[in-house]
Formats: structure tokens, sequence, C-alpha cells
């Protein structure tokens, strides 16, 4: 589809690399940080998605960085339709400029990105496709080095990845002195596999990390009860 119709805004999805998808909507949804005056960073915000969930949960200054310039052109015609238009700030940056510009001093107090799943693996023909998907332009490494440089000393982070690739960049973010505090784990039913992750990070370390689970469909295909009270207040038709 080229546009997503949810209860508060639109997306549309002409020219954007990535489209909507049921994972970054349970992403946006679950982040459950209160601080909604404090500055929030959304890293990759393609059509903008993220930035407008967070914006209809209540948080009033966000700064959404894109590398890809097309996926910026739907992200902005998606925020400057909506009623949330004033509370996002939308930019077309790379995250490692960001760190190192030299007027940068701003830190968050939320950070919260769906970045490329994967990295040094099968690249798409499509350009921003590939940007996308992958992280040629965006390593582990360099991401959790950002975030931790961006990232309030009690501020919270919130990322979104395949489970096996979460395995790499729960490493990379501990060497940054970022730890777990909640996990999500997703999966399309009862008998599937974990597809997907989300976990939230902070600076404190603490060994007891809550684990969740949602499934997002039940044996006949409808949503299970767990997916529509997360995704209520965005979908239309819950």
């Amino acid at each position: 589809m080229s546009s997503f119709q949810f209860k508060q805004f639109l997306i549309r999805q002409d020219q954007s690399a990535m489209r909507v998808s049921t994972d970054a909507c349970v992403l946006g949804a679950w982040v459950n940080n209160p601080f909604y005056h404090e500055p929030l960073l959304d890293i990759g915000t393609g059509t903008g998605l993220l930035a407008l969930m967070l914006a209809q949960k209540g948080f009033k200054d966000i700064h959404a960085i894109d590398i890809d310039k097309d996926s910026l052109k739907d992200a902005e015609k998606n925020v400057q339709s909506s009623i949330f238009k004033d509370q996002i700030n939308l930019h077309h940056q790379d995250i490692n400029e960001l760190c190192h510009h030299p007027s940068q001093n701003k830190k968050y107090k939320t950070i919260i990105s769906n970045p490329p799943f994967f990295e040094n693996q099968y690249r798409m023909k499509a350009e921003n496709h590939q940007r996308a998907r992958h992280s040629s332009n965006l390593k582990r490494s360099e991401l959790a080095k950002a975030i931790a440089l961006l990232l309030k000393n009690d501020g919270m982070c919130f990322l979104l990845l395949p489970k096996r690739e979460m395995e790499i960049m729960l490493v990379e973010m501990q060497q940054q002195g970022l730890f777990p505090k909640r996990k999500l784990s997703i999966r399309d039913r009862e008998d599937k596999a974990i597809k997907r992750e989300i976990v939230q990070f902070g600076f404190e370390k603490n060994g007891n990390v809550k684990e969740e689970l949602l499934t997002l469909k039940g044996a006949e295909g409808q949503y299970s009860p767990e997916f529509i009270m997360l995704l209520k207040p965005y979908y239309l038709y819950l």
C-alpha cells in the first residue's frame, strides 16, 4: 500500500525505502518512557512513523533524522499533514555527523531506533532500500557509540532488531556502558520461533531484565488480545 491510515495520522510511503511494518508499530506502542517534555531522538525515522506514534503518546520535543532524502520527503508530508507537526523536527542527517557536529551539545532523555536489520549480508539492488535494510552505512559499533554519546545519564534507549542481530547489538551496547532493562520478544504465532526483539537500554547495570513475550496472531490468524491491547490506540480497525 502507498499509504497507511492510523487513528490520528496518515502514513504516506510512496518514496520511502522501508514501509510500515507491524514490528515497527509494536516498537512505537511499547515505548513507556514518561518524560514527555524532555527531548527525544528518532534515529532513521523513514516515513516518520515512530516519531508520529510517540507524538501521539505525548512527547513534545521530537528530533527525527534520516540519511535517505526520499524517505524524508514522505516523512515531511506525513508530519506536516498531522496534528502533531509542532512536536516533531525532521533533519536530513547522518547519526555520526550529528554526534560530531560542532554545535551538538544536546542530550536526549529518550532515543528510539528501528535500525538497519542486517550487517555484511546480501545487498538489495535499490540503493535506498539497501541503506534501509543493511547497515553498510551504519555499523552496530557506530550506532552504539552514538547512542552512548547522545543519551542522558538517566535516559532510555529502545531498539528493534531480529533476534540474532540483537545478540550482536547487546555486546556492542555493553561495551559502551549500556545495559538491557526490558526485553520484548515477538513471534507471529505460538508455534513460531521468536523473530524480532525490542530491548530497552540504560546506563545503570541491573541483572534483573524484565522479559516479555508478544504473540501477534492466534491459530485462526486473528490478532491476539495482547496485540490488540497494545496497538488499539493506533490501528484504525482495532
